[in-house]
């Protein structure tokens, strides 16, 4: 079964270290961009980017993701 998006691994690769890369100022809640990164986490989480992210093998991406997200937590 072909998958659309396998034919644009190289960008989906980058725009997903983008998005990975806004949520590290996820734990300063009084600047100016927090907002708008609520609202990018939002969207990944709404339309479930994350399967997309193990669909390309992502794997170190999603493993500093989460890391992120733990390092927030803290």
């Amino acid at each position: 079964m072909f998958i659309w998006y396998l034919r644009f691994f190289p960008l989906l690769q980058d725009i997903f270290y983008l998005i990975v890369g806004t949520f590290r100022g996820l734990s300063d809640v009084n600047s100016q961009t927090f907002g708008r990164r609520v609202a990018i986490l939002e969207t990944v989480a709404r339309y479930r980017a994350c399967v997309v992210m193990l669909d390309l093998e992502c794997d170190n991406l999603i493993a500093d993701m989460f890391r992120t997200f733990l390092e927030v937590v803290r």
